[in-house]
């Protein structure tokens, strides 16, 4: 995406000094972590809340600074590759987080926010892969996405952030993908399907 100059010249935002600064302020934020502070999630599946929301932000971060500027799935946009790389991390956490029997209520509910900034790009991309008609990626996008909705709707049976955050996620997905992902929506069957319908 460009965006003309005052002097009429098409520049790039991406190749700004302000936009480079902060794609490396976030970067130096993720990399000031000391040592101990490294992994929210220590021995035992004992979680640190606070730390783990500070691990989430900077790759939120990364995503709402690169989405205006993404051709999701293009292999040659470097701001799609950015949200790749920031959504496989913020899965990773989910993960995580998803192999104790931490109750995540006692998690900040910002953290709502931030699974849904994950989600609502893996939607983008999804939409992107069914246009190409990569379904190898259609899958695995959708795998994931599923994961996300998954840990919002635990959020959203106690919280009334949670619900209202799956409720956005799926209005989204219905806008961009054509229909309500179904419970089993994913396995290699329906995405087929999916593939010839959207």
């Amino acid at each position: 995406m460009k965006y003309s100059h005052m002097n009429g010249e098409s520049i790039d935002p991406r190749e700004t000094t302000e936009f480079q600064q902060l794609e490396n302020v976030i970067a130096a934020f993720r990399m000031s972590f000391p040592p101990e502070f490294k992994k929210p999630i220590g021995e035992e599946g004992k979680v640190d809340p606070t730390l783990y929301m500070a691990h989430l932000l900077p790759h939120v971060a990364m995503i709402l600074l690169h989405d205006p500027h993404a051709e999701m799935g293009s292999p040659n946009c470097f701001s799609s590759s950015k949200i790749r790389t920031a959504t496989k991390a913020i899965l990773e956490l989910i993960y995580k987080i998803s192999a104790t029997s931490y109750d995540i209520l006692l998690m900040d509910h910002a953290i709502a926010f931030c699974w849904l900034v994950c989600g609502t790009a893996l939607v983008r991309f999804l939409k992107a892969y069914i246009a190409a008609g990569n379904q190898a990626e259609v899958v695995q996008i959708t795998s994931e996405f599923e994961i996300v909705k998954f840990m919002l709707g635990n959020l959203g049976e106690r919280t009334m952030i949670g619900h209202r955050q799956v409720k956005l996620l799926d209005e989204m997905y219905q806008q961009e993908i054509g229909k309500s992902p179904g419970p089993n929506f994913g396995n290699g069957s329906d995405t087929g399907a999916s593939l010839q319908e959207v």
